[in-house]
This record gives C-alpha cells, sequence and structure tokens, in this order.
C-alpha cells in the first residue's frame, strides 16, 4: 500500500534524525538498527531532514507533528 510505504520513510526519516540528534549512535549503528538501508543513506537522510527543519518553517511543524504522532501511538507521548 502507497500510504503504509509512505508512513514507513516518515516514521525511518523521524527515528534517524531522532537517534543522531539524542543518542551517540553512529551512522552504522542506526543503519544496523534499522536495517535494509546503509550508513550513508542515513548520514544524507539525517543532512537533509536537519536541512529542512532549519528552512522551512511548515516543515518543521509537520516534521514535529509526525513525530508526536509517531510517540503517540507508541504509548510514549500523552494522548
Amino acid at each position: 500500500n502507497v500510504s503504509d510505504k509512505k508512513n514507513c520513510r516518515k516514521a525511518r526519516k523521524a527515528f534517524i534524525y531522532l537517534a543522531r540528534e539524542y543518542t551517540t549512535s553512529s551512522n552504522r549503528e542506526i543503519s544496523n538498527t534499522i536495517g535494509c538501508i546503509s550508513h550513508s543513506t542515513v548520514s544524507s537522510s539525517y543532512v537533509r531532514t536537519k536541512q529542512s527543519l532549519e528552512k522551512d518553517e511548515h516543515y518543521k511543524e509537520e516534521f514535529e507533528k509526525e513525530v508526536h504522532s509517531i510517540l503517540r501511538n507508541a504509548g510514549a507521548w500523552p494522548q
């Protein structure tokens, strides 16, 4: 399903960004945790996300909503 793939990409992008920002995990460790992607993919995804968050306020708002949604669904954020 296209919607499921899109949601999976969003969640993976959020995971990569948060893992790089809030842990000491290397790109290789993050790629091994996710599976099926290389450490260079982790690096480029992080850089693109960080640049977008810094430059585009709308992107930042949508990204934050997505992260909150992921955390709520995981039971790690208040409803």
